[in-house]
């Protein structure tokens, strides 16, 4: 930690933009992530403000807020996050533009590390830590799926882009939900375009890559995905492309978990492999279902505790500078921390392993417009389907 201008920068890779010293009435002390569309301060609230002292601060980079698609959709994750009361969501507190009207939401400054981060510092997570974390986020999942609007109608979310980067586990051992930035709410004012595809493509569940209606059992696939991967600390799909995805999700065989980790129990092995049934009938019906299946499935479920732990032991220089960040603005002086300058994850590491940086997944929103292309996903449905008979 230094005061500005004292001591040399602690950042290991250049970051291209400074570090404000605020966003609206936020006093910035640092920086925690930065991606390729937004980057994630820490501050202190305003004196007097009804929220916390401490908060983290979202921001879209400057390079695109003048993209309007980007804009309303960042908007529109505020929006919906506001929406959504559980233990087990980042909460969204406020709402606001800066003074060159560059938008900006206010949420929990979390002490705790993304799960990709997580499984990236020790690959494959303990079956009982592994089934409480997926239970956490299942239970997060069913209460943004079961979320109301102001006038008590269903809000309809799905996350659609459940993800291990968009979940973060902190120090006390909760794990929270993160990012509705894609998800799909009928009462959203920025609409998805008919069948247009948003999210991460080693995690779509077979309906949503080939563009048919998702529900709330689109996110217990996903989240089945993240689950099998933290059991076995590898990655269940690696795709690249959409053929590559849906070869992957929709006709080559899933393998059952202890084919890759044979010391998992049978009865948890079983509940993941049912929320990864392709048919979506075949599936837990909801989140909720599947959470108390993974806690059902073994003796005993990892406490608080022992997630915690865990989260310190794999975790400590993450989660020292975010401490270093959290008494900062719970203080007082000028403060600049760059917590986004840590070191690439398995640069030298095999691709399909859980090393591999997250966070650089491959990413698709936008065409392929299924209605105008079914001809073209038939085509290569066929082909797929006698290449893997």
């Amino acid at each position: 930690m230094r005061r500005r201008g004292s001591v040399a920068p602690l950042a290991a890779r250049e970051i291209s933009t400074p570090v404000p010293s605020r966003v609206g009435p936020y006093e910035i002390v640092g920086r925690i992530a930065a991606g390729g569309m937004a980057e994630v301060y820490a501050a202190r609230a305003p004196a007097g403000d009804s929220m916390p002292r401490v908060v983290a601060v979202k921001q879209p980079r400057r390079d695109v807020v003048d993209e309007r698609q980007f804009v309303e959709m960042f908007f529109d994750e505020a929006r919906i996050a506001s929406m959504v009361a559980s233990p087990h969501c980042v909460e969204t507190y406020t709402l606001g533009s800066d003074d060159e009207g560059r938008p900006y939401l206010v949420m929990p400054l979390v002490v705790g590390v993304s799960l990709s981060r997580l499984l990236a510092h020790g690959g494959a997570i303990p079956p009982a830590i592994a089934a409480e974390i997926g239970a956490q986020i299942a239970l997060g999942l069913h209460d943004a799926h079961r979320a109301t609007g102001p006038d008590g109608a269903p809000l309809g979310i799905v996350h659609r882009d459940m993800s291990p980067p968009n979940v973060l586990v902190d120090v006390e051992g909760c794990a929270r939900v993160a990012d509705f930035g894609v998800a799909h709410a009928y009462a959203r004012i920025t609409r998805t375009r008919t069948g247009e595809l948003k999210g991460k493509l080693g995690y779509f569940a077979p309906e949503q890559i080939e563009g048919a209606p998702v529900d709330a059992r689109t996110d217990v696939f996903a989240l089945g995905i993240v689950v099998w991967e933290m059991l076995t600390g590898r990655r269940l799909v690696h795709a690249k492309s959409y053929v590559e995805a849906y070869q992957a999700l929709a006709i080559a065989p899933i393998p059952d978990v202890r084919e890759r980790a044979p010391h998992v129990p049978a009865e948890l092995a079983a509940v993941v492999a049912q929320a990864l049934r392709r048919p979506p009938a075949e599936r837990f019906a909801d989140a909720e279902s599947f959470a108390t299946a993974l806690r059902a499935s073994l003796p005993r479920v990892a406490t608080a505790g022992e997630i915690g732990a865990l989260v310190r032991e794999r975790a400590g220089i993450d989660l020292r500078r975010l401490e270093e960040l959290a008494a900062a603005a719970a203080g007082a002086g000028s403060w600049t921390i760059d917590v986004t300058a840590l070191p690439r994850i398995g640069a030298s590491e095999e691709s399909t392993r859980l090393g591999a940086r997250m966070e650089d997944e491959t990413q698709v929103s936008g065409p392929p417009r299924f209605d105008e292309q079914r001809g073209v996903l038939a085509r290569v449905r066929a082909w797929l389907a006698q290449l893997f008979a």
